[in-house]
């Protein structure tokens, strides 16, 4: 039996919120592992031990986890303990903090999703870091606990990454030049590390990848389906794949001085009229960061990109024909992770007392080349150079020595087939009550290519029942 009024002497927490609880006997070994899924379940990817910089200079340690569940309202009430966490080594209880990544749940652009993305939270004394290992969560919600190894992604041994890239999941995707020039600008452009996440890719692309993961500056990552069971499929009522969860992850991954959530269609830009092109975009970052001790994150507004798609050859001058239009949408940016907790796709939500600057709209924004628009004439501000005429040189020798090396045969142009083949059979999601491209598009899709499937590779990850 576990007593409150003894648990909370027992460990240093300030998630410590147990009203709930106290005075109460609390039996935990009625509590039962289970491996099937109900409606009530919480299903985590990965549990990290990681540090954050709650103010400048000052580090706490968490073990944080992403994952999903419905929008249960025992899982969105901050004031009750749902979660324990038990360090065996040190016979230590810790209470833990369980948040839709959202706002709202269900999120208010996919309402019809009945599955959503979480975050989990437990906060470690310094005191207990170096021998956290092996740990039980208990869930008062269901009563099932679990066994878990924590994964280690803090080292203060190993050299931070200057820059990583966080690339979203990846369905139905066979773009393999838009990777490769995504990939190479953003290697010039300072990226120490890429993370891409799939879930189905061609295999020109999966080979790609596999070159780049081959040279130490890529991860990937299957995201394969959530568990299911006879009565319950969350992969039926999820928005794509649980990206929110997926791209939290990835930012707990890496032990990173910076790092961004950005698809393959985006670059982020400084006005070349304005700065020198002798530095990279990282090296512009740094120094703002640098000169700003309080700043967690930078926002770029969007700009669209129109790139010359009529005169594509492999000496890849055609780049030189980018132009800047005057399209808006959706800003996106670069944080400190250790600053951060969570985020979405295009802006920081939870974060520690640090401040969030948006830049200049003439110093620096994000280029957006979306296919429905980077290929057609719309009002034009000004021509961008992207890269210098140096790199382009460089890009150009890196794709023929990877096309060789891969035996890349198809013809010098961005795929964009089943791109308009996708985005017509994804049109009618809001209709069908949630974007789950797996069942919306797999009768028009799954010959269009051989798929690389995440379900289809085996790895050590797997998700955690509570």
């Amino acid at each position: 039996m576990l007593d409150f009024y003894n648990f909370e002497e027992q460990f240093y927490s300030d998630y410590e919120n147990n009203r709930d609880f106290r005075s109460k006997k609390i039996n935990l070994s009625s509590f039962k592992y289970s491996a099937n899924v109900s409606e009530h379940s919480l299903i985590l990817i990965n549990l990290q031990l990681i540090e954050k910089e709650i103010s400048p200079n000052v580090f706490s340690h968490f073990i944080h986890a992403f994952g999903f569940a419905k929008c249960i309202s025992k899982y969105n009430n901050d004031d009750t303990t749902r979660l324990i966490l038990y360090v065996k080594k040190r016979n230590l209880y810790i209470a833990g903090n369980i948040t839709t990544i959202a706002d709202k749940c269900p999120w208010a652009w996919a309402s019809k999703c009945e599955w959503n993305s979480f975050h989990v939270s437990f906060m470690i004394s310094s005191k207990i870091v170096e021998d956290i290992s092996d740990v039980t969560i208990y869930n008062f919600h269901t009563s099932v606990k679990l066994d878990v190894t924590i994964k280690r992604s803090l080292n203060h041994k190993k050299k931070k990454d200057n820059l990583t890239i966080c690339v979203p999941p990846l369905y139905w995707y066979d773009n393999f030049l838009q990777l490769f020039i995504f990939t190479e600008i953003w290697k010039l452009h300072g990226a120490s590390h890429f993370v891409y996440y799939y879930y189905s890719v061609s295999d020109d692309v999966m080979n790609l990848l596999k070159y780049y993961e081959s040279k130490n500056i890529l991860t990937i990552v299957p995201l394969k389906s959530l568990p299911k069971s006879n009565m319950v499929d969350p992969n039926r009522s999820i928005y794509r794949y649980g990206h929110l969860a997926a791209i939290n992850d990835c930012l707990q991954k890496r032990n990173s001085r910076y790092a961004t959530v950005i698809d393959v269609d985006e670059f982020l830009y400084f006005n070349d009229s304005l700065y020198s092109n002798k530095k990279n975009f990282y090296q512009y970052i740094d120094e703002i960061f640098l000169t700003k001790e309080k700043l967690g994150g930078l926002l770029f507004s969007h700009h669209g990109l129109r790139i010359d798609t009529k005169h594509m050859k492999e000496d890849f001058k055609f780049l030189q024909n980018s132009y800047m239009n005057t399209i808006t949408g959706p800003k996106k940016y670069i944080i400190k992770p250790n600053r951060v907790d969570t985020v979405d796709s295009h802006r920081p939500i939870k974060y520690m007392n640090y401040t969030l600057k948006t830049m200049d709209f003439n110093d620096a924004f994000l280029l957006h080349s979306r296919f429905n628009w980077a290929h057609k004439n719309n009002k034009l501000d000004k021509k961008v150079r992207i890269i210098s005429l140096d790199q382009i040189k460089q890009i150009s020798d890196q794709y023929s020595k990877i096309r060789k090396k891969l035996n890349f045969i198809k013809d010098f142009n961005f795929q964009t087939n089943t791109l308009m083949i996708m985005n017509k059979c994804l049109s009618r999601w809001k209709k069908e009550g949630c974007k789950v491209p797996d069942d919306l598009c797999q009768k028009e899709l799954s010959n269009v290519e051989n798929w690389i499937k995440s379900d289809d590779i085996d790895t050590n990850e797997h998700y955690y029942i509570l």
